[in-house]
């Protein structure tokens, strides 16, 4: 209604921004999709452009007006969710941090833009400012009656990060009590055994990890990992190995979810150390795929760009 009377001007700029917003998400998100499903939309005229949906959606959200948010929230998982391995971490964030502070500003209780803030803090190794965004985050959704389970976990994963393994149980415990099955459930159990043994609790580790295997929904790749996981487990003969085992899952939870990515130095020199007397303990047992596997992490701690 404010808009004036310019004859030059046939579109309100809402309807405009509105329609840019669609077509650029349409476009992204085909551009995210499994080969086999973008072969098949492909074949009946759909055609993916992931720059282009990412320059429609960086327009719009410039623009601060009515589909600014949206659009906002679209380009988190652009530049704060989906791994992007060839790219330069510093630089898409920063083209990001303009859209994420107008956003923290709008909408101060916006739950996930202040899950997007934790994962942009997370991005810069700065974990004490994401476990401050999600405990608000958690907070405003409690308020309205959600159960928000994935940022319940990955409060507890920035927790399990800094070593804090105390705080990061008390969050997976409650997790793993919940009665019903939820994508991250047994993530987070499995998880809960590392803290346990490394919190010197290792009956407590011992009684859970055979229950891990009902909590998994088997449709993610996390779900799979910790199968193949608790199975290897199953499969140790005495507990040295076991605890060997476990010991590796801690670096490997931390490969899985990125995080190693995104440490700083002080927080990765204390993890090359850990994984030094890992591969000690490994000089006296047979478990050549455990070892392969420390060689692995080690490479990426050294090659983290923290």
């Amino acid at each position: 209604k404010a808009q004036d009377n310019d004859p030059c001007v046939l579109v309100h700029h809402d309807i405009v921004q509105s329609v840019l917003f669609g077509v650029g998400m349409f476009y992204y998100l085909l551009s995210v999709l499994p080969p086999t499903v973008t072969k098949v939309l492909e074949f009946i005229g759909f055609k993916k452009n992931r720059s282009l949906g990412i320059e429609y959606l960086d327009y719009v959200a410039s623009n601060r007006g009515l589909k600014s948010g949206s659009a906002i929230f679209m380009l988190s998982f652009n530049y704060l969710f989906v791994p992007t391995a060839l790219s330069d971490k510093h630089e898409q964030l920063a083209r990001f941090k303009p859209h994420l502070d107008f956003v923290l500003e709008a909408y101060p209780q916006g739950a996930l833009f202040l899950l997007s803030a934790s994962q942009f803090e997370r991005k810069l190794g700065d974990y004490e400012t994401a476990i401050v965004h999600l405990n608000t985050a958690i907070d405003v959704c409690q308020k309205m009656g959600a159960t928000p389970h994935s940022m319940d976990y990955e409060l507890g994963q920035c927790y399990f990060v800094k070593q804090n393994f105390e705080e990061a149980r008390k969050i997976f415990e409650k997790l793993v009590a919940v009665n019903d099955t939820f994508d991250v459930k047994a993530f987070s159990a499995i998880s809960l055994a590392v803290c346990h043994h490394n919190l010197g609790d290792w009956e407590k580790a011992q009684e859970l990890i055979p229950t891990i295997c009902s909590m998994t929904t088997k449709k993610s790749r996390f779900d799979v990992y910790v199968i193949e996981k608790i199975k290897l487990l199953e499969r140790s003969s005495n507990d040295t190995e076991k605890k060997l085992i476990l010991k590796l899952t801690q670096f490997e939870l931390l490969y899985l979810k990125r995080d190693i990515h995104h440490m700083k130095p002080d927080t990765l020199n204390v993890l090359l150390k850990d994984l030094e007397s890992i591969h000690e303990e490994l000089e006296h047992v047979k478990m050549g795929d455990v070892k392969a596997a420390t060689f692995v992490i080690n490479a990426s701690l050294l090659r983290s760009p923290g």
